[in-house]
């Protein structure tokens, strides 16, 4: 993923020497570009004379959104700035049952 950081703003900065950047920049150490996962699951139980059915569908990662990881902080390389992995599993979906008596 090109873009997410600007490597223009960066600089070396010479051996004792200080730099004015914060030494946690938000947009290099943060857990990545848009992390958002979401799991779901819907269970109905139905109840006919003594017998309990129990119907459950569950889903992990429901959107199918990718998880991307850091981008690249070694500063003079050439991909410095850019995201170039993903770390995210696909959508999942589990269906289960339960037959009760």
């Amino acid at each position: 993923m090109d873009g997410y950081t600007n490597p223009a703003a960066f600089t070396a900065v010479p051996e004792y020497a200080f730099g004015n950047l914060p030494k946690t920049i938000s947009s290099l150490r943060s857990p990545g570009p848009g992390n958002g996962n979401w799991d779901a699951a819907l269970h109905k139980t139905i109840r006919l004379e003594r017998v309990n059915i129990a119907f459950r569908v569950e889903a992990e990662n429901l959107f199918n959104h990718p998880w991307f990881s850091l981008p690249n902080t070694v500063l003079g390389n050439a991909n410095f700035g850019k995201i170039t992995s993903d770390y995210n599993n696909p959508r999942s979906l589990q269906i289960g049952g339960r037959v009760t008596f």
